[in-house]
């Protein structure tokens, strides 16, 4: 969508491989304008995208606050992240 078109490129925020390294979760946040008081980066909406170990993006979804994503939970064949997203991982 228009997220990833902007002239200024989102900043990765945090990412969560998986154990085995073949997913990866990335948290990016949307560009601010000036104005934001230091240690409010978090508070920024953004995307989170899962992909594979070759880049590939295979889900993602918006957040409103990138700080919302504290943990995410790996199964062999599915991804959690608490009140964001479930998405079933191809294996």
């Amino acid at each position: 969508g228009a997220f990833w078109r902007r002239s200024t490129r989102p900043q990765l925020y945090a990412a969560f491989p998986r154990p085995d390294g073949r997913y990866t979760v990335q948290v990016y946040r949307k560009p601010q304008l000036l104005g934001m008081m230091p240690g409010q980066a978090g508070d920024a909406p953004g995307m989170v995208r899962l992909l594979d170990r070759s880049g590939k993006l295979l889900a993602e979804t918006p957040v409103e606050m990138v700080q919302n994503v504290q943990t995410v939970d790996w199964e062999s064949r599915h991804v959690h992240i608490k009140l964001i997203a479930d998405w079933d991982l191809p294996e």
